[in-house]
């Protein structure tokens, strides 16, 4: 999997309840909705702290239980 490149975070989350119960253990969980640069919205993880309005740089990586994913983080 490819980064996704730099935009800047729109919107963020932080989820505090799975219905899943392989998740509880990485709770609470910060998402986002990324404007990337090149004109596509994107909804991933957040590293810690960032905040809606700050750019970010989106990068392929493993999630909170191992699975490849993407997570914006603060440039």
């Amino acid at each position: 999997m490819d980064d996704a490149g730099d935009g800047r975070l729109l919107a963020r989350t932080v989820l505090h309840r799975s219905s899943e119960a392989e998740w509880q253990q990485a709770l609470p969980l910060a998402l986002g909705t990324v404007d990337l640069t090149s004109g596509a919205h994107l909804i991933c993880f957040l590293a810690a702290d960032v905040q809606p309005g700050e750019p970010v740089r989106v990068k392929a990586g493993p999630d909170p239980l191992g699975r490849q994913s993407l997570t914006a983080h603060r440039i």
